[in-house]
């Protein structure tokens, strides 16, 4: 009887164990949402002029919004991220005041992250330079922004750990995915963070704008 237990017991540990793996390996899963999409900005330039809003932030909570087909499948899901602005560098929002962004990707409910292009959703902790449009007041999403151009309009800034001329640009560091040119990606940084250079210092070191 004991035998059987310690059997029953080792099954379930390792079914357990099992289950962890594939729902981390789910988790780490990237799947692109393949839809044709004109570029807003063609430069940094026109990324600045074009945007609503250019500000810091950092995430503070997010919700996934999911409508479905008759079948079950996502029919529309995006994530609606609330950000907490820490600096306006152009557009009107107060600072310290919260805005509403929506990413364009989203979770599955088996954790598969399912994006467009090579955007990847803000992490919890981290800083941003999110270059913003507003929708329209006739829009569902009246009142929230959206990154222009996808990764094009979020830049992640050092963490108060390392400055950012020590930062090797790879696509992890930068936090884009694998569909991202990381080259035209790469070149925007540089020119963000030569224009923005005291965001991209270490925050400990970081003054206000006057």
């Amino acid at each position: 009887m004991k035998k059987s237990v310690k059997i029953l017991f080792v099954c379930a540990a390792l079914c357990l164990l099992g289950y962890s793996a594939f729902r981390l390996v789910m988790h780490n899963t990237v799947r692109q949402i393949h839809i044709d999409r004109v570029p807003i900005a063609a430069s940094v330039s026109q990324l600045q002029e074009v945007s609503d809003l250019i500000v810091v932030v950092e995430p503070e909570s997010r919700e996934t919004k999911l409508q479905y087909y008759d079948d079950g499948n996502v029919s529309v899901g995006y994530t609606e991220t609330v950000c907490r602005v820490e600096r306006v560098l152009h557009g009107k929002v107060p600072e310290g005041d919260t805005v509403r962004v929506t990413e364009e990707c989203y979770r599955s409910k088996d954790g598969v992250l399912w994006t467009q292009q090579g955007y990847l959703p803000m992490k919890d902790g981290e800083r941003y330079l999110l270059f913003l449009s507003a929708y329209g007041e006739d829009s569902a999403y009246a009142g929230m922004f959206f990154p222009i151009d996808l990764e094009y309009g979020k830049y992640v800034l050092p963490n108060g750990q390392f400055a950012a001329e020590n930062i090797k640009t790879s696509a992890k560091v930068l936090q884009v995915g694998e569909a991202t040119d990381l080259s035209k990606y790469e070149q925007w940084y540089q020119e963000i963070r030569d224009i923005y250079s005291e965001l991209f210092q270490s925050k400990s070191k970081i003054s206000r704008f006057s």
